[in-house]
């Protein structure tokens, strides 16, 4: 950085060559190393971003920087803030969540076919085909067991009913949900389904994220009552159990319906520019509100740490 301007662009390739480096920058330029040790420096204002405003470009506050000359392959970079990553910085690990997207996206080779896939995407399949079928099958028994009025003199039979049958819709969803993120970005759908594909986009996300925490709810409802008939013995109430079994069991499904009303406000189907505007992703904006992301991490906590209490006390 001592050299004047001049000299020093003819040492741009050491960082690469020499340091190893992923990319570097200076006043005037970012510059990217491929794996052969190969340059390619944008030249670009660091102190502003430079994209149009009328388009969605770079998510979750991310900055949005185009290249100034028209060779580059790529219309334009965003640099992520922390813990968010990908293209348009719509993934993150962050607000204690994950997803299938920011575990399998940066996997998937965008448009080429399931053949042409990764190794670990052909794993990825066969055990999803596996697990579906697998718990398919096994929450089915259960809901033929539970199923039976002999099986349900307890409230506890009423809550693992209710739990074969979210369990059983929560893995055909989280099948579905791996497909639709398979087609979306192998491009099998085309533009012309992009109304159906926004609606699966929310609906598929709202599903899998209030299914596991009403599992999670009555699971910790049968340690409780388990905990119960343990204290009171033969003096415990089975017509009582039931009946509050059925007002907890919709008290529960309301509960986490209304707590993920604000997933659908932040989920959104977005054109890949960057790969063509054929190719769809299904990504979250958490930048818009500021309180619906701090909502989103309190609700999070509080699924988690009230069922993991009363399961460790009831334990």
């Amino acid at each position: 950085m001592s050299l004047s301007y001049i000299k020093r662009i003819k040492y741009y390739n050491r960082p690469c060559d020499i340091l190893d480096v992923r990319c570097f920058f200076d006043e005037f330029h970012v510059c990217l190393c491929d794996n052969n040790a190969f340059l390619d420096c944008v030249r670009f204002d660091h102190s502003e971003s430079s994209c149009p405003t009328d388009e969605i470009t770079c998510l979750n506050d991310g900055r949005c920087y185009q290249p100034m000359q028209t060779t580059i392959n790529f219309e334009f970079a965003c640099v992520c803030p922390g813990c968010y990553f990908g293209d348009r910085c719509q993934f993150t690990m962050t607000k204690y969540t994950i997803s299938l997207d920011a575990l399998l996206d940066q996997h998937i080779l965008i448009g080429r076919s399931l053949s042409e896939q990764l190794p670990l995407i052909h794993w990825m399949v066969a055990i999803v085909v596996i697990l579906v079928v697998v718990d398919f099958l096994t929450n089915g028994l259960c809901i033929l067991t539970f199923a039976q009025r002999t099986t349900r003199k307890l409230g506890c039979g009423w809550y693992l009913l209710i739990i074969s049958i979210v369990s059983e819709l929560g893995i055909v969803i989280c099948g579905i949900r791996f497909v639709y993120l398979l087609q979306i970005r192998l491009n099998s759908f085309g533009t012309t389904n992009k109304t159906f594909l926004s609606l699966s986009c929310i609906l598929l996300e709202l599903f899998l994220s209030i299914l596991p925490t009403i599992n999670d709810w009555l699971s910790t409802c049968v340690t409780v009552e388990r905990t119960i008939i343990a204290a009171h013995g033969v003096k415990f109430n089975r017509r009582k159990s039931v009946y509050y079994a059925k007002i907890v069991i919709l008290f529960v499904v309301v509960i986490n319906v209304v707590s993920a009303l604000h997933k659908p406000f932040h989920r959104r189907l977005v054109i890949d520019s960057q790969h063509g505007n054929d190719v769809f992703a299904c990504v979250a904006n958490h930048s818009q509100q500021q309180w619906m992301s701090l909502y989103e991490i309190f609700i999070n906590l509080f699924h988690f740490n009230i069922c993991f209490d009363n399961n460790s006390r009831a334990s």
